[in-house]
């Protein structure tokens, strides 16, 4: 259940990779829930995967697995990890890759595994690298599903996939997240996925942690506000984008206390419309928006 100890959690975590800097990245991902990371290209969400999993390893800081440091053996952990671009099944088919797996997972579930490749229609005596990358990349997420994990890690799941496998994959996702405790953490670019699974998004830009947030709260918060003239005391405040040269809208992103301060200098609230998830991001990461300072990286 949501609160419990953290399946994941990262502790001032700090890389360097040739050029590229990971920072003081800290956050958890609680069991239970399905956590994202989002940012730009080059944000650092593949290097966090890499720490994770232990292929990389942190500079400073420490990164716990199930509430083991990640430098344990973590077999016993039931955890499954889709990479974008699965490889080293090159010469092996479905068959002889699951037997793998059978022998790797106590939980492989062999019956479930022969379902999904008939439900997303992949030959079973085709080896990997004749398959396409639509059907390599949906193999390794079924292969993952029928290890039966407690967490599911994801890079770009849906990518590059078609409208019906992407379809069918989410509502896969959303099945594994019925069972009690299972836990999802995946990097993605794709916002409607975003706003339709998860729960929190640790949001990233050129190796800072920029916030962990509630999806929820942030679309309710994040508001367009039309009023007859913006009021000086909220041009001045931190939340708030003025964007209209005539000052008869802003954008906020705590929209619960723009509406209180509006209410005080009695200014009339005319509209105020919600943002897509997308243009909160782009808000966000802009390099020259003052609301990035005052956002709040919660553990």
């Amino acid at each position: 259940m949501i609160g419990n100890n953290p399946v994941v959690s990262f502790s001032e975590v700090s890389k360097k990779i040739d050029r590229f800097q990971l920072e003081h990245i800290s956050f958890s991902v609680e069991r239970g829930t399905i956590t994202s990371l989002v940012g730009a290209n080059g944000a650092g969400k593949t290097s966090i995967f890499q720490l994770l999993l232990g292929i990389l390893h942190p500079d400073r800081g420490s990164i716990s697995l199930f509430g083991k440091e990640n430098n344990q053996q973590k077999k016993e952990a039931c955890f499954a990890f889709v990479p974008e671009h699965p490889i080293g099944y090159e010469m092996l088919t479905s068959k002889e890759i699951a037997a793998f797996y059978a022998n790797w997972y106590a939980s492989w579930d062999q019956q479930q595994f022969e379902k999904r490749l008939r439900d997303y229609e992949i030959e079973d005596n085709k080896a990997f690298h004749h398959l396409s990358q639509g059907n390599q990349k949906k193999l390794a997420f079924i292969l993952a599903l029928a290890s039966n994990p407690s967490l599911l890690i994801l890079d770009e799941p849906t990518n590059g996939l078609d409208v019906f496998s992407k379809k069918q994959m989410l509502e896969d996702i959303a099945t594994f997240m019925q069972t009690e405790d299972n836990t999802v953490f995946l990097a993605t670019h794709q916002m409607d996925e975003v706003k339709k699974l998860v729960d929190f998004l640790i949001v990233l830009h050129k190796g800072k942690l920029i916030g962990k947030l509630e999806k929820d709260q942030l679309l309710y918060e994040w508001r367009k506000v039309y009023v007859p003239a913006v009021p000086e005391k909220l041009k001045a405040c931190k939340d708030t984008i003025v964007l209209d040269k005539h000052h008869q809208f802003f954008i906020t992103k705590h929209f619960s206390r723009a509406k209180t301060m509006l209410m005080e200098k009695k200014v009339p609230l005319i509209k105020a419309e919600s943002l897509e998830l997308d243009d909160i991001l782009s808000l966000l990461l802009s390099k020259n928006n003052r609301l990035l300072e005052s956002t709040h990286a919660p553990k």
